[in-house]
């Protein structure tokens, strides 16, 4: 990386990412230029295509991205904490993350949620003996409602985390992370001297080789920018995970789309339509429901959230990232 420059905005200050996270290269195409479209605080950010493995990657970077995290508003998709329940979808996405965690490891074990947020998949847990969870979080406030508000053992840290004894977990699980950290594959690293011989490692991205992702170009939401600092494809995410000695499968059906679907279109018609709310709520309305029995029915395996179930295999190799 090179060292930090002033952000174009003149608010907050950028670094600037010289290669990509993932293979090292420095043969990019910059994409476009994006800026913060959920909360709209002020920054432009490239974002680029690796010319080697095809991941994409912001150029510049918030030096200090948790700006772009309000406590208000920390868990992005879903608004402020909060125990009155979460909308249907998301109901049902937790309940399918579990039934792929008891799936592979029906009789439990010692599970880390790393980046856990408030610690919601930890509380939707099923009434099944055997398992104990524990999260890890960056957020003062999401660690502080984990704990206080649903009783959660969730630590303030992130990966690495050197006080962590090696071989100590089953099950390490992360829901959306990975794109938001600056070096992957430091992460992973530290996954696989976290996990026990015969555990696993469960992760979901958003993937740019979707039909999504392509459908929408720069309004896809996956990109996220800029809190998503790189965005895998489906082969440079397993590319990386197999350079660190995983043997990986990707898990088709734990994901539905839905509220990606929902929410590039609607960045999408915000855009495109100069009419009122209401008008453009209308036309999402219509417009849903076949773009969603599109992706569903002929694009099933290319929806825009990759689910991958990585296990300990051979030794790691040399590591892939230029970091």
């Amino acid at each position: 990386m090179l060292p930090p420059t002033p952000s174009p905005e003149g608010e907050f200050e950028q670094v600037a990412v010289d290669r990509c996270p993932i293979c090292g290269s420095e043969e990019r195409t910059i994409l476009f230029e994006g800026f913060d479209r959920l909360h709209g605080l002020p920054g432009r950010f490239p974002m680029a295509r690796c010319g080697r493995c095809g991941s994409s990657y912001l150029t510049r970077r918030p030096v200090d991205v948790t700006i772009y995290y309000p406590p208000d508003s920390y868990a992005a998709y879903d608004g402020p904490f909060s125990d009155a329940g979460h909308a249907p979808g998301r109901n049902y996405g937790l309940a399918r993350r579990w039934q792929l965690l008891t799936a592979i490891r029906p009789a439990g074990g010692k599970l880390l949620d790393v980046g856990c947020g408030a610690g919601d998949f930890l509380i939707s847990a099923p009434d099944s003996p055997g398992w104990e969870g524990v999260g890890m979080e960056p957020s003062p406030e999401a660690v502080r409602y984990a704990r206080e508000v649903r009783g959660l053992d969730v630590r303030q840290g992130r990966l690495p985390c050197p006080d962590l004894p090696d071989r100590t977990f089953d099950v390490i699980t992360l829901w959306h992370v990975l794109e938001h950290v600056p070096d992957p594959d430091a992460v992973l690293t530290d996954i696989r001297r976290l996990l026990k011989p015969e555990g696993v490692l469960i992760l979901s991205v958003p993937v740019s080789d979707s039909w999504e992702a392509g459908w929408f170009g720069s309004d896809w939401v996956g990109y996220d920018v800029p809190r998503h600092l790189v965005t895998f494809t489906r082969a440079s995410l397993k590319q990386l995970l197999q350079g660190k000695g995983f043997r990986v499968e990707e898990q088709f059906g734990v994901v539905q789309g839905l509220a990606s679907l929902r929410l590039s279109l609607g960045i999408r018609l915000k855009r495109k339509e100069r009419r009122s709310v209401m008008g453009r709520n209308s036309l999402g309305l219509i417009l849903f429901p076949p773009l969603f029995l599109y992706g569903r029915l002929f694009r099933r395996r290319r929806l825009s959230v990759a689910v991958f179930a990585a296990h300990p295999g051979r030794s790691p190799g040399v590591a892939s990232a230029g970091n």
